[in-house]
């Protein structure tokens, strides 16, 4: 009788097919974002009109990526390291969000010009609750860390005013 035996995840190679998507992903979201928040208007065609889809496929590519370099470990024979993954997760994350945070409450200015959230909220990722449901974090909290509880706090569900 045949044995099973799960495909091997490629953790240790590079799928350049990815990145592909993941810049498809980024302009998407863009293409989107510029209409809703610059122009009001189908800038890029029916490209800003779908231009949403683009978070639905990052976040599909995110957590193929995520439980790739979680599970691969299994695949080779090794046990499962959490916290290797999470500083791992950690250390690639970090710090570019407290380069941006940094940045949002040093140069309002440059960062949109309006009073973000208390700092309080941005250092325990919880800037986005209190937000509805569809309810764009940017139009209420403008500045590119808007968005980072969401993935601070593992995409929790977010409560509605």
């Amino acid at each position: 009788m045949p044995t099973f035996r799960p495909a091997p995840l490629a953790s240790t190679s590079h799928q350049a097919g990815l990145d592909t998507l993941r810049a498809v992903a980024i302009a998407l979201v863009f293409m989107y974002h510029y209409q809703v928040f610059v122009s009001q208007e189908a800038t890029f065609g029916w490209l800003s009109e779908v231009g949403w889809v683009g978070v639905d496929l990052f976040f599909v590519l995110s957590g193929y990526l995520i439980a790739n370099g979680l599970l691969g470990g299994l695949v080779r024979g090794q046990a499962l390291d959490l916290g290797g993954f999470y500083a791992r997760r950690m250390f690639r994350t970090w710090p570019v969000y407290w380069l941006v945070l940094a940045a949002y409450f040093l140069a309002p200015a440059l960062m949109g010009g309006k009073t973000p959230p208390p700092l309080w909220r941005f250092l325990t990722f919880t800037q986005n609750w209190g937000l509805g449901l569809g309810c764009a974090p940017a139009r209420h909290h403008p500045g590119p860390a808007a968005g980072a509880a969401a993935q601070g706090a593992g995409r929790a569900v977010l409560h509605c005013p």
